[in-house]
């Protein structure tokens, strides 16, 4: 096994015609060139982690205090400090200082007694020399499995929370305490591990360690996600269930509502004549038409003549209330209701904002339109709450970084969507739902 750590390793980056080229010092040149330096860096990053992890301290015990055999049953050691002899004695392994003094007791093993010589001359600390005493005790997994184990957590969580509705960056993340922390042996080498198991998944994670001793029993490596890359913005598509704003000759005004509340279409009716809306275009606003395809003059009006936004302005009765449906009603009629949304998913940078934030003053094409159906298992439960304090450390964490942050991604301002205002039909069954919640 390569005894050197990566801080140790030097990368040497050459220029080429076809990109940058990256030589290890102890595996020569690697692969494929890259189109930028730091594409190249972080190749050579993963080459590391992949063939020269951090030694486990059993492994680095073993290395910073090799023995010689000098004849049957006895080996010595030559440190900073002076030659150390180990014996073989029927009740196991002794260890004799410089100078001729012999620690007291025997070690069970040759492995034991290199340890306890590596803890003397000061090479490892205490808590390496634990970890690698129950290292020798109880195997560590092999690198391939441990990487496999982790892979199978991180893809766990990931789809969790994709189930959630939760955006690729969400900060969502999985811990490792103890004992599995020694039986992977030690927290460099799960950290190295779970960034090899994020590379196979394609997704970006930070790690952490709470303790620097290993054998610390609150000892927890946090693995956090950074996400996927954003996907880049698509222009809005056609969509035959959607047809675009057409103002039609002789528009039909249908059935009328005369509640003039919350998100009823009967309530935009006054904003729409304080715009100035036509009455062939308002007419002609069927609840299926693509408001992104409004002519500009339309779009730069005030949006709440046709939408009805999460959150009311000044106090008023404007908002679309989502709880009840949230807690089990039966969407009803209300299932086709059009939602509009620049980041319902997550996929994309920035929080998700509905029409008429400060952020997104009218609709266009940066709003995806969903139904009210599809929208609604994406908006964030309520947060459990924890107790009052943690009896350890890695408790705090375990709840600390398990909280769902899902929430986080809608806009305080708006609420981070806008629904179309209802018909009569749906604004009774919205009211008649609302009725029987209270």
């Amino acid at each position: 096994m390569n005894r050197i750590a990566p801080r140790d390793l030097k990368p040497t980056f050459r220029s080429t015609p076809a990109g940058f080229t990256v030589r290890c010092p102890v595996c020569g040149e690697l692969g494929r060139a890259h189109r930028f330096e730091p594409l190249a860096r972080r190749a050579f990053e993963e080459h590391c982690d992949e063939e020269h992890g951090a030694p486990t301290p059993l492994e680095a015990a073993l290395a910073a205090v090799p023995l010689v055999r000098t004849r049957a049953g006895q080996w010595t050691a030559q440190t900073t400090a002076g030659t150390y002899t180990v014996r073989q004695a029927r009740e196991g392994f002794t260890v004799e200082l410089p100078g001729g003094r012999h620690l007291q007791g025997a070690f069970t093993s040759q492995a034991e007694a290199q340890i306890c010589i590596a803890r003397a001359v000061g090479v490892i600390t205490a808590g390496q020399a634990e970890a690698a005493r129950l290292s020798v005790r109880s195997p560590v997994r092999d690198r391939r499995e441990v990487v496999s184990l982790l892979q199978t957590r991180l893809r766990t969580a990931s789809e969790h929370a994709a189930a959630r509705g939760m955006p690729q960056d969400a900060p969502w993340s999985v811990a490792v305490s103890q004992p599995e922390v020694n039986e992977f042996g030690g927290a460099e080498k799960v950290r190295s591990a779970a960034r090899a198991a994020a590379r196979q998944l394609g997704i970006r994670i930070h790690t952490y360690a709470a303790d620097p001793d290993d054998r610390s029993p609150e000892q927890l490596v946090a693995i956090g996600n950074l996400g996927a890359q954003f996907r880049a913005r698509p222009e809005p598509q056609a969509d035959p269930r959607r047809p675009a704003f057409a103002p039609a000759r002789d528009p039909d005004p249908g059935p009328e509502c005369g509640c003039q509340r919350g998100p009823c279409l009967s309530a935009g009716l006054d904003v729409a004549a304080e715009e100035g809306w036509l009455v062939v275009d308002w007419l002609s606003l069927t609840p299926a038409t693509d408001l992104r395809t409004l002519p500009a003059e339309l779009r730069s009006r005030d949006p709440e003549a046709f939408l009805a936004s999460s959150r009311s302005r000044d106090g008023a009765d404007g908002r679309a209330d989502l709880a009840p449906f949230q807690e089990g009603a039966p969407l009803g009629p209300l299932s086709d209701v059009q939602v509009y949304a620049s980041n319902p998913h997550g996929y994309y940078k920035g929080l998700s904002h509905g029409v008429g934030c400060p952020w997104a003053q009218e609709v266009g094409a940066q709003h995806e339109i969903l139904t009210l159906a599809e929208f609604l298992p994406l908006l964030p439960a309520a947060e459990p709450q924890f107790g009052p304090g943690f009896d350890t450390l890695a408790e705090f964490w375990q709840q600390t970084l398990f909280k769902d942050r899902s929430a986080e991604r809608w806009c305080v301002s708006c609420g981070g969507f806008a629904i179309r205002r209802l018909t009569p039909e749906q604004c009774r069954y919205y009211r008649r739902c609302h009725d029987s919640a209270r």
